[in-house]
């Protein structure tokens, strides 16, 4: 046992903004066909073609990694108007005892949605559909 003593979200802003981001799922790519093309590949290598690699990576236990770290526990709030403006998060440090929940609007680019149709750079609690593509 660590004995810490967890505070409770009293602020309701924060406790929806909280909640509204959770959507822990099983998350995987699925493609049913790939194919690879680079030099090393010998005869069947396609000058004509862009270059591309497959890549089979399997993770396990992220959720146990994450749990070596320490959580927040209290002292929830919001930045103040000043404090948003002088945020920079690129001057954070990784050690810090502070940490950050951040909010943001993102804009995901027309030209990019097929591309990441299998996996989406951020995450959301749904995702939207596209159209599929035969893709050789």
């Amino acid at each position: 046992m660590t004995s810490v003593e967890l505070r409770l979200i009293e602020d309701r802003e924060i406790y929806l903004m909280i909640k509204s981001a959770i959507c822990g799922c099983l998350t995987y790519v699925a493609q049913r066909h790939a194919r690879a093309n680079f030099p090393m590949m010998g005869a069947e290598y396609r000058a004509n073609l862009p270059t591309s690699h497959i890549l089979y990576l399997d993770c396990n236990l992220l959720y146990a990694t994450c749990q070596q770290f320490p959580l927040p526990i209290g002292n929830f709030r919001l930045l103040s108007d000043d404090e948003l403006t002088r945020f920079d998060m690129t001057a954070i440090a990784a050690d810090l005892l502070i940490s950050y929940i951040v909010e943001c609007d993102l804009e995901y680019p027309t030209h990019l949605h097929y591309l990441h149709n299998a996996y989406f750079l951020s995450a959301g609690a749904r995702a939207p559909v596209y159209r599929r593509r035969h893709v050789e």
